[in-house]
């Protein structure tokens, strides 16, 4: 007898209930404010990480990895409470935003280090905005855009047609380009040859592909994509993070350009940069470890680690 697949059962009612749960939260969201919204928000936090014991579970694992012998159980537990908190306010203010008139986003989310950006456009190669899966990167590209700045996210398809038409129609009515993930490389190339600027999160687990570089202080698995695209284009690579501050507004932080390396070695520089950028997010973490993505599994021990730390398996 073949063992049940609970993730496919999963992926089914999720596919299922999920446009209809999206449809009633963006109304429950856009009527209610900033502050009422982050409110609602977290109470189903509260009851989420009661019930959901599988995300419960992944995100103390992750955790533990990252953290090890730092942190003691009871404050890994409430660095996850808070993750969960900061997951279910960055959900409901991405169904609050297309209701928002910009003035009103605007106020809730500033820009501090805006001439980086503006200062890179004028090289005239467009440049790569990294970031990763750290406070609510929804809010920054759709303030980066009412700034003026020709931002084109990577927009990642649910697996469901049905939740993938509802979350792109939630999109839709903000009013802005993406690069639909499929187009790859091409997209990204395309967009910067245009002198636009493209934000890429590469904090995922790069299966069979990416490079492997310390994270935590552990091997990690991730995709060099941002340093592929500066060395290919000459682009600059500017760090960009939305992070929220006690009263629940942002602050969209943009820090000069990362030193891409040019040692003439490619796969070296590629390894160097990559590292480079995935040591500026871990500060970033350390210093607001609940506005991290901790319920994802990109530590993986089963994963057959290159012997060679920095070697490129693909691009």
């Amino acid at each position: 007898m073949s063992r049940f697949d609970w993730s496919q059962m999963r992926r089914a009612v999720r596919g299922a209930l999920g446009p209809f749960v999206i449809s009633a939260l963006e109304s429950v969201a856009s009527h209610r404010n900033w502050e009422d919204t982050q409110a609602f928000a977290r109470r189903l936090a509260h009851w989420g990480f009661c019930i959901d014991r599988r995300h419960r579970r992944l995100a103390l694992e992750q955790l533990q990895y990252a953290f090890g012998s730092e942190k003691i159980s009871s404050e890994l537990e409430a660095i996850a409470r808070g993750c969960f908190e900061h997951l279910a306010m960055l959900f409901m203010e991405a169904l609050r935003m297309p209701s928002m008139p910009p003035e009103e986003l605007c106020a809730v989310a500033r820009i501090d280090g805006v001439e980086h950006l503006q200062e890179a456009l004028r090289g005239g190669k467009g440049a790569v905005i990294f970031s990763g899966h750290f406070g609510n990167w929804e809010v920054g590209a759709v303030r980066l855009i009412y700034e003026g700045l020709p931002v084109i996210p990577l927009s990642r398809s649910a697996r469901s047609p049905r939740l993938a038409k509802a979350i792109a129609a939630i999109r839709q009515r903000l009013d802005f380009p993406v690069i639909p993930i499929s187009e790859g490389a091409r997209g990204i190339l395309r967009a910067l040859k245009a002198n636009q600027i493209v934000p890429i999160m590469p904090d995922r687990f790069a299966r069979g592909e990416g490079l492997t570089v310390p994270f935590f202080g552990r091997p990690t698995h991730v995709w060099h994509t941002p340093a592929i695209m500066a060395q290919r284009t000459g682009c600059p690579i500017i760090p960009t993070h939305s992070i929220r501050q006690a009263d629940g507004r942002y602050v969209v932080q943009v820090d000069p350009p990362v030193e891409v390396a040019h040692s003439g070695d490619r796969d070296q520089d590629l390894y160097t940069t990559t590292a480079r950028l995935m040591e500026l997010l871990e500060g970033l973490i350390r210093q607001h470890p609940e506005q991290y993505t901790w319920p994802y599994r990109l530590w993986r021990p089963e994963f057959p680690l290159p012997e060679k730390t920095g070697t490129t398996a693909g691009e």
